[in-house]
């Protein structure tokens, strides 16, 4: 983590955007990263999918693990470059709903 506060490109998100926010960001997906090989996915006509009752869902995420799955089965030569594109951003989330009464 400290090697990635050095780069260049760290530097300019947190000129850009809101520094707390990135360097939590970024926190998190450095956990994610460590996470990705012990991930339990599947990689199906080029998308990431998860098991949910017996079929596969490509809609949920688990955080930005997800994202780094689309890169390591992208150098497998699973999934495509404009996949892995439409995968890779800075999720940020906006609140939370209570579903309690």
């Amino acid at each position: 983590e400290s090697e990635l506060k050095g780069m260049a490109e760290y530097k300019d998100l947190l000129e850009r955007y809101d520094s707390q926010v990135v360097a939590h960001e970024i926190c998190k997906m450095v956990k994610d990263v460590k996470k990705v090989d012990s991930h339990t996915y599947e990689c199906h006509q080029g998308m990431i999918g998860y098991r949910n009752f017996g079929s596969l869902c490509y809609i949920h995420t688990h955080g930005y693990i997800t994202a780094f799955c689309h890169f390591k089965e992208h150098e497998r030569g699973n999934v495509s470059l404009d996949s892995v594109k439409s995968r890779c951003a800075i999720n940020l989330r906006c609140g939370r709903f209570s579903y309690i009464k």
